[in-house]
């Protein structure tokens, strides 16, 4: 491997370095090259990693490039390069990582897009690429962040783009898409980050979005959207929501259904759940006899002790057992309410915890009376 990034490396990139053909490696990121890329580089068919962000290289990507079939990382953003993405890229069926973003590039998004099947960040932002973005993406299964913002993409937004079910970061804005906003969205359930803003699209907002339980980051700010925004599920949820604002009732949320995934040892993205069930509605209707069912196995275990050969010892174990986690499961579904006025506040919270620790631990009402006054200050002047 050949590395020498973050230094002030200037002039020219040694057409030679195409006499090391063992080289897997060619980390030059962060200088100060400001070069046409050489076509040579091309002729190291060993290459894995080429990285050349943020310098000041111009001119197109070398139809060459095609010849790096082992490449699975291929960083050049941040430069002044030009042109289209060549057709040889194609070639290149294993890159996994292909960040050109913050450079000139033009022309369509190739069609080809899906010959890339491991790819899993694919970053084209802030360029100048022109046309639709291609139906053929959404067969790129391990894709987990797209960035095409800042770009002069058109036409309708892919309906595709919900087979991506691994999509994690989806940055459309600052194009001219329009229409409206694919049904097909409701099944990125991993997705956390989606940002529409700056296009042309027009509709209303889908209530199947609701599904969308791990959205952390939602911005459709600047089209042409009508009617009213949901209030169930996730936009009920969104600490900085459409025009929100921060909340602690978003912090709630969050804690409510973190609490439910360790107690069932599922996550809101499990296959189990869909639109019309969620977690919450999972653990809401086993409730309370069929709470155990729920229950991960694991969070059950309890060492044996000796104490426990004696009956009514055991039977008051398997009581306390049971009560504790059908107690914690009605705090999380409290917690994660749609309407953020229905949920707990954060005192309650912490009040109904201690309490459950103290029934656990067999301190009794007068200590969890003790605990009461000293968290709501009653008795105090």
């Amino acid at each position: 491997m050949l590395i020498a990034g973050r230094n002030q490396i200037s002039g020219n990139i040694p057409t030679g370095i195409s006499t090391f053909v063992t080289l897997v490696g060619f980390g030059f990121e962060e200088n100060f090259f400001s070069v046409v890329v050489p076509f040579q580089i091309g002729k190291l068919r060993n290459l894995e990693i080429l990285t050349f962000s943020t310098n000041k290289l111009s001119g197109p990507i070398p139809e060459s490039f095609g010849n790096l079939t082992r490449i699975y990382a291929l960083v050049l953003s941040e430069n002044n390069l030009n042109g289209t993405i060549p057709s040889s890229i194609e070639n290149i069926m294993g890159l996994q990582t292909m960040d050109l973003s913050h450079n000139f590039l033009t022309g369509p998004i190739p069609q080809t897009v899906d010959l890339f099947s491991t790819s899993t960040f694919m970053r084209l932002a802030h360029n100048a690429f022109i046309g639709v973005l291609p139906l053929e993406i959404g067969k790129l299964n391990n894709l987990q962040e797209l960035d095409v913002s800042e770009n002069k993409l058109s036409g309708h937004i892919p309906t595709s783009l919900g087979n991506c079910l691994k999509l994690e970061v989806l940055l459309l804005e600052g194009n001219m898409f329009q229409g409206s906003i694919p049904l097909t969205f409701s099944s990125l359930k991993g997705i956390e980050s989606l940002d529409l803003s700056r296009n042309n699209l027009s509709s209303q907002i889908s209530k199947d979005l609701a599904a969308l339980v791990l959205l952390k980051n939602l911005n459709l700010s600047f089209n042409n959207l009508a009617g009213e925004v949901p209030l169930h599920g996730v936009f009920g949820n969104l600490k900085y929501g459409i025009g929100g604002r921060t909340s602690t009732e978003g912090d709630v949320y969050s804690y409510g259904i973190l609490l439910l995934e360790m107690l069932t040892g599922k996550r809101p993205t499990d296959e189990l759940f869909t639109i019309r069930q969620s977690l919450h509605e999972f653990c809401k209707e086993a409730l309370p006899e069929r709470v155990m069912e729920t229950v991960d196995s694991r969070m059950l275990l309890v060492e044996s002790t000796d104490a426990e050969n004696d009956a009514q010892k055991e039977r008051f174990r398997r009581d306390k057992t049971r009560e504790c986690p059908v107690s914690l499961v009605r705090i999380g579904i409290a917690c994660s309410a749609e309407s953020p006025s229905k949920r707990m506040i954060i005192k309650d919270v912490i009040i109904g915890l201690m309490e459950i620790k103290e029934v656990f631990l067999g301190i009794g009402i007068h200590g969890k009376r003790q605990m009461r006054m000293r968290l709501t200050g009653e008795g105090t002047s």
